[in-house]
């Protein structure tokens, strides 16, 4: 019981102690300041909004006072005061002052787009029933004719610029001119235009007002009875009118130079696009013949593995051409004649697609040496003139059975007759020649489009017995399918 009493005391006097090191020691406590928070019905003046505004332009910080509205709002405080700030650096030094160029009422000098002055553009004022969509056809004829001359001030642009003028300026100040001014100080830009329309009964007035910081001018046309197309010349015309139409020649040289331009770029992109056209159709076509190629080897997997030619019609029609330069030849003027000769034999044919085809060729061939009698006098002897040849083409079919993976072969019959022959034979004797021949050519398909024709003919040149040549020709030509 002694023990107890002793610790029990030894417990308080332990506390006692304690407790007067804590508060000799303690750390004293800041008071809290509680900040004001936005009203719950006001999300306009809230934080996120305030610090968009506060990287914005002086414009976007009046747009948040207006919106918020809460003067006592710690937010409205703030963006107020950072407004003044930001109209106090842009004051410009009492020095410095911003001097507009004098502009003149004639037309402006342009070389390229860069140099065009500016100008606004006020919106369309209407009077009258006038529907909507003549009002915005009209509109944009004027963009359109102001575009040639002037650099044109975004729509979006021109809209702040008109906000911030309304608030800057007093009720009583805020008449239609001195806004119209108060926007061209805003945006620095000297020159702006307006069009009203009035309409009534049928009949229209335009009129079209350009202020330039200097002066106004105003012209205007009453057109009776007038339809879209005629009110959008008027305007044209009107443009022309108020800026006084005194392009010096340079700047007429430059604006024919622009219209040839545009016009030479409107016909390159029209003839890009049909060679698109064209390009697409080719690819189009060649892929529709794969497909009937293929379809047609799957169908005859069937058929036994011989290898003919068939007589049936072509799916396109072809043009051919040769000429005795890429080729040789052999004649004769009698049984024993050995001598050399040139020729110039040239063919250019025709083949439908029933397979037969038609074709014309050009003759000119002449021995190259001369004896001592008129009977070896060979350079006066030969064929010149022109004759007509018939073919009859057939060609492979099955892809199983061509000769050449890929490359169907087709083979050409042919013969001629004869349509302005004329023959040169000893003594210089000449008549209209006879002809008799046998036309052989053998053609590949070596391209969707193109193949390549070997011909082996003979000519059979004769005047009743007086004369008898014979010439064989083996030449190389080229077709191309369609």
């Amino acid at each position: 019981m002694k023990h107890s009493v002793i610790i029990l005391i030894s417990i308080l006097l332990l506390s006692s102690v304690l407790s007067n090191c804590a508060e000799k020691y303690a750390i004293p406590e800041e008071p809290v300041v509680l900040q004001p928070r936005p009203k719950p019905g006001n999300r306009s003046c809230s934080d996120a909004n305030y610090n968009k505004a506060s990287k914005g332009s002086r414009l976007v910080l009046r747009r948040f006072l207006s919106d918020c509205g809460d003067i006592g709002h710690y937010n409205y405080k703030k963006a107020y005061s950072l407004l003044n700030q930001k109209s106090t650096l842009s004051k410009p030094e009492p020095e410095s002052k911003v001097v507009l160029p004098k502009v003149t009422t004639s037309t402006p000098k342009v070389t390229n787009q860069s140099e065009k002055p500016q100008t606004i553009i006020i919106p369309t004022g209407s009077l009258g029933e006038m529907s909507k969509a003549r009002i915005k056809i009209l509109e944009k004829t004027l963009e359109s004719k102001l575009d040639d001359y002037f650099s044109i001030v975004p729509k979006e642009i021109y809209e702040e610029a008109k906000e911030e003028a309304f608030q800057e300026l007093e009720d009583d100040e805020c008449t239609e001119d001195q806004c119209i001014m108060k926007i061209q100080e805003i945006l620095q830009v000297e020159n702006a235009f307006k069009m009203e329309l009035t309409y009534e009964d049928g009949d229209t007035q335009i009129s079209i007002t350009w202020n330039n910081q200097e002066e106004k001018r105003v012209v205007e046309d009453y057109c009776e009875g007038c339809k879209t197309k005629k009110l959008r010349e008027t305007i044209g015309r009107l443009v022309e009118e108020l800026l006084g139409n005194k392009n010096s020649a340079k700047d007429d040289e430059r604006i024919a130079t622009e219209k040839r331009r545009k016009e030479a770029q409107k016909e390159a992109d029209l003839e890009n696009e049909r060679q698109k056209l064209a390009e697409e159709k080719r690819k189009v076509d060649a892929e529709r013949r794969r497909i009937v190629a293929e379809k047609t080897k799957t169908e005859t997997k069937t058929i036994p593995k011989t290898r003919n030619y068939v007589s049936s019609n072509s799916e396109r029609m072809r043009v051919r051409f040769d000429s005795s330069f890429v080729g040789n030849h052999e004649g004769k003027f009698n049984a024993w004649d050995e001598t050399e000769k040139s020729l110039n034999l040239m063919t250019i044919s025709m083949v439908f697609k029933n397979n037969f085809g038609v074709g014309i060729s050009t003759i000119n061939w002449a021995g190259t040496t001369s004896g001592g009698s008129s009977w070896q006098d060979y350079q006066n002897w030969g064929v010149s003139g022109n004759f007509l040849n018939g073919y009859y083409v057939f060609e492979e079919t099955n892809p199983n059975t061509y000769w050449i993976d890929d490359m169907p072969l087709s083979l050409t019959l042919g013969t001629s007759y004869p349509l302005s022959l004329e023959i040169k034979y000893w003594s210089g004797s000449k008549a209209e020649a006879n002809l008799g021949s046998q036309l052989i050519s053998i053609g590949a398909t070596v391209a969707d489009d193109f193949e390549i024709i070997f011909n082996r003919n003979f000519y059979h040149f004769n005047y009743e017995s007086s004369a008898v040549y014979d010439l064989t020709n083996q030449t190389l030509g080229i077709g191309y399918l369609f």
